[in-house]
């Protein structure tokens, strides 16, 4: 009885644990770390940014042996080559224990992977371009999305932002980005105002701005924000109360594994 009653609480608040409730419903977000997800939609499954240098050892364990919810992955996806976002060596391994699952990400991420022949997609960042693909039954549109200006003398990163749609689900993934370059008008010459997005990962520091940053509001547009980026142990934590003013309905993960459930 306790636990059911508990089990109420939690589904109320709409994040649990992933080893509990979210077995019970197949559309869910999963948190893995920093900006680290799992998305599963319909029995298709994305890892986006979840093989970092500093993924828990615990969580990459389960997700290289393919323990529930990691099992039958069907695309692992970066945005960008920081160590926060990419780790090659597991990502490469990541793909040999799961052989159906392919890789997205940006030409110098993929250029680390090799021996997986017609699995490995590298985009070839155009300006102001979508790049559309069809994975594994997922239509993924990849774009590049400014880190900022780098000093002089250091190379630019390519960090890209990513619109995917599962059957009728479509999220938005940010990666890494300078809010000062990523202008209302720049999105909406990428047409995603347009876009009907049900959730977007942005990172969560944006979210508790004092002034929410007009790309958020006027370029985005999704129906739930989720806070990526979410500080290490050891770190300054992230405004919850902020951000709860601002955005009322964001998804604020605490702990690795905990879940959402899209609605």
């Amino acid at each position: 009885m306790i636990l059911k009653i508990m089990s109420l609480v939690l589904a109320a608040a709409g994040v649990f644990a992933a080893d509990g409730l979210a077995k019970t419903n197949p559309n869910t977000v999963t948190f893995v770390g920093i900006s680290g997800f799992l998305i599963e939609v319909d029995g298709k499954k994305v890892l986006i940014d979840g093989l970092t240098n500093f993924t828990s050892p615990e969580v990459e364990r389960r997700l290289l042996a393919g323990e529930p919810p990691f099992d039958r992955l069907d695309l692992v996806m970066a945005t960008h080559s920081h160590s926060d976002h990419f780790k090659a060596a597991s990502v490469g391994r990541c793909l040999q224990n799961h052989p159906k699952a392919s890789f997205v990400g940006p030409k110098d991420t993929a250029d680390l992977l090799s021996g997986l022949p017609g699995r490995i997609f590298p985009v070839q960042a155009v300006e102001g371009q979508r790049t559309v693909l069809e994975v594994n039954g997922i239509r993924v549109q990849a774009m590049p999305l400014s880190h900022g200006t780098p000093p002089p003398g250091v190379p630019g990163i390519v960090n890209l932002g990513y619109l995917v749609t599962i059957g009728s689900v479509t999220f938005f993934h940010s990666g890494d980005i300078d809010a000062s370059l990523l202008t209302p008008e720049l999105l909406r010459n990428l047409g995603l105002p347009d876009e009907k997005i049900d959730f977007a990962f942005v990172p969560g520091f944006f979210l508790a701005s004092p002034e929410p940053p007009r790309f958020l509001i006027d370029g985005i547009r999704p129906r739930v924000l989720i806070a990526s980026h979410i500080p290490l142990a050891g770190q300054e934590p992230l405004d919850e109360a902020a951000i709860r003013r601002n955005f009322p309905t964001a998804v604020l993960f605490k702990s690795e594994m905990d879940s959402w459930t899209i609605k």
